[in-house]
């Protein structure tokens, strides 16, 4: 992250994969991303209030949606 105090980090299992955002001197990783499905692809913006990332819904993996939220 720009604000060089957070990393994000992708996190998948079988049927799912998430974005979490954890402080670099440790604690709890907090969960950026809602919804059930596969969250990839993802980048910060430059001042890190928000980051873009590519969501496939579970029930339609052949398309994949463009997400933006905020920090």
């Amino acid at each position: 992250m720009p604000d060089s105090l957070h990393l994000l980090i992708g996190f998948d299992d079988e049927e799912d994969s998430s974005i979490l955002l954890i402080r670099r001197d440790g604690g709890w990783p907090r969960p950026l991303t809602p919804c059930p499905g596969r969250d990839f692809s993802y980048q910060a913006s430059p001042d890190g209030s928000h980051v873009a990332y590519l969501h496939q819904s579970l029930d339609d993996l052949a398309r994949a949606d463009v997400m933006i939220i905020n920090r």
